[in-house]
């Protein structure tokens, strides 16, 4: 599970850089297209952002396996099935 949530993010980092002409119109994330407003309409800054993210959410996950493996087994089942739904909509 967790190397599809990792996947997901890999392939949502791909598509914001294939797209990122269309990227600042097409963000549905407030706060995203408010990082890329402040960056000039760059999506440096919101990538950068983005990917801070992912590696922490899965660092965490990692981590609460260790220490609180049923919870963790919730939390990224819960993950992984948001994450689907961002693969479809990137891949439909």
């Amino acid at each position: 599970m967790w190397l599809f949530i990792a996947a997901v993010s890999a392939l949502d980092v791909y598509m914001s850089i294939k797209y990122q002409y269309r990227l600042i119109d097409e963000e549905w994330n407030p706060l995203g297209r408010w990082l890329m407003a402040i960056d000039g309409g760059s999506v440096g800054l919101f990538l950068s952002c983005k990917f801070f993210g992912n590696v922490v959410t899965l660092a965490v996950l990692q981590a609460l396996y260790f220490s609180y493996r049923t919870l963790c087994l919730i939390a990224t089942s819960v993950l992984m099935v948001l994450q689907g739904f961002l693969a479809i909509i990137l891949l439909v």
